[in-house]
Parts: C-alpha cells; structure tokens; sequence
C-alpha cells in the first residue's frame, strides 16, 4: 500500500511539472535493469511511442578516470508515428525495494517538436540526488504530450 500511494503522488507531482497540454499523461512503473536496453513499446498517446531506455553510470563509459563524475543516466528514444508534429514532457523517478524515491530526471522537446515518422532521441541526467541509485529496484516512467 505504501507503494501505491507513493505512485500516486509521484504521478501528481510529475503532471504539475508539465503545463496542461494537448493530451493525457502516460505513466508506467517498470523493473530497473541498469546497462539493460529495455524496449518498452508503449503507445504513449495516438503518434507517440516510447520505444526504449537505458540506464548507465558516466563511470561504466570510463569518464571517471578522465576526470569526469559518476552520476546516473538515462537514454530515451520516443518515435513519432502520427501525422503532426509532436511536443512532450518526460520524467524517470528511480526507487528502491521499498518504494523510496532515490532519484528523478526530466526533460522534452523544449525547442522543435518531434516531425512524424521520425524518432528523437534523449539523454537525461540524474543531477542533484543520485548517488543512491545503486540500489534502486524499479522506476516510474512519465511522458506528457504539449
């Protein structure tokens, strides 16, 4: 129960990052395999999938021996197979065995839509509070259309 409650507000708190917008939010909770390309398939709205993610420490690319950090990624490939251009928000929350909060990434398309048929590709950063990731155990994914 506790975990549900602590979807339901991660949900509420994800949609009040985004402005109200053309569609409804998409929300999904999924098992957290990190260097894992998970392909997830999921028509987001009518002409936008979100096709896959990938979780990765900048240390696994070998940065932290060239002087670079070691925080939490994400990459996200979302496809646009409408007709119309398409704008969306999207936000990773990372958690743990017991449903805590161990880290949380967003982003978008900010400047240009995505056109149709093609895809856009996204590499979010876990910037403030990661370093907890290293036990996390499922994470909720969501995406909001503009």
């Amino acid at each position: 129960m506790k975990q549900a409650g602590l979807a339901v507000v991660l949900v509420w708190i994800v949609a009040a990052a985004f402005p109200s917008g053309a569609g409804e939010l998409f929300a999904r909770t999924y098992k957290f395999k990190p260097g894992v390309r998970l392909e997830i398939g999921a028509e987001v709205t009518a002409g936008l999938r979100l096709d896959h993610v990938r979780f990765y420490r900048s240390a696994s690319l070998g940065r932290r021996m060239l002087g670079g950090d070691d925080r939490w990624h994400v990459e996200v490939r979302l496809t646009n197979t409408g007709q119309s251009p398409e704008r969306f928000g999207i936000a990773f929350a990372v958690l743990d065995e017991e449903g805590q909060l161990l880290g949380v990434a967003s982003g978008g398309s900010k400047l240009l839509p995505v056109k149709p048929g093609r895809h856009s590709y996204y590499t979010l950063t876990f910037e403030d509070v990661h370093r907890e990731l290293d036990r996390a155990a499922s994470f909720m994914v969501a995406v909001e259309p503009r």
